[in-house]
């Protein structure tokens, strides 16, 4: 189980109410399918609707912290360099860095389809960067795993990173009512300015789209928070919440 990060502009108080009534149905399924519940990304504020979720169910509910998820808001930027200017003094630093960096080496995106030959391309990008964070993933697998992400709902594309015509960097994005999804990122392995086209493909170019198509928030995700808050990005504490009793 995995609830919306938004919905809409319901008060705190009909959120957790719409958001428990949710969990109560899908609580009552697992139960009548013999399943335990598990949901693995729970904001911190919507814990209570969960247990109120599982009142009289005789259910123990077990919950273990995890890393953050972190956001962009947008709503006030017109271009980028506004939306530089209106952040803070070390927040503007970072991104003048990563904007005048991916200038001297020449970074340029484009926006190209989430198609079956694109996701080829940018499979051994993204694998290598799973890799060196500590993970196994071969292109094969990226290649399965970006087309169970091209499932969601929304509209789906990469943008592609080159230096004089070479594909150096990709990133899988999805954009979804007004937010922006930055999904996953691949950078070539071997390339001397790997840190720079990271960090063009990662925080620079998905934030020049947002802005382009007006989108009011960029969703950065899961994990590796700190970059992400040397940015400006806001974050919402994640649980993995497991309710255990559904079997007996």
């Amino acid at each position: 189980m995995r609830p919306a990060h938004q919905f809409g502009s319901l008060s705190a108080a009909n959120r957790r109410s719409a958001l428990s009534k949710m969990v109560r149905l899908a609580l009552e399924r697992a139960r009548d399918e013999d399943r335990v519940a598990v949901a693995p990304f729970i904001a911190t504020d919507d814990l209570p609707a969960f247990v109120a979720a599982a009142d009289g169910l005789d259910l123990g509910l077990d919950v273990v912290k995890r890393e953050s998820w972190c956001y962009l808001e947008l709503t006030e930027a017109c271009d980028m360099e506004s939306f530089v200017a209106s952040r803070d003094r070390k927040v503007r630093q970072t991104w003048n860095r990563d904007i005048r960096d991916a200038a001297e080496l020449g970074f340029e995106y484009e926006v190209v389809p989430f198609d079956e030959d694109v996701t080829h391309e940018a499979a051994p990008f993204i694998s290598e960067v799973v890799s060196n964070n500590g993970f196994t993933e071969t292109p094969s697998l990226t290649e399965w795993r970006m087309n169970s992400y091209r499932r969601r709902p929304g509209g789906h594309f990469y943008l592609r990173i080159s230096i004089d015509g070479t594909p150096v960097a990709y990133t899988a994005c999805r954009k979804w009512s007004n937010v922006l999804d930055v999904h996953t990122v691949g950078v070539k392995n071997d390339l001397p300015s790997r840190r720079a086209a990271y960090h063009y493909a990662g925080y620079v170019a998905p934030t020049l789209i947002a802005i382009s198509i007006g989108s009011a928030r960029v969703d950065f995700g899961y994990a590796h928070s700190a970059p992400k808050i040397a940015r400006g990005c806001q974050q919402i504490e994640l649980n993995m919440v497991r309710l255990e009793g559904i079997l007996s």
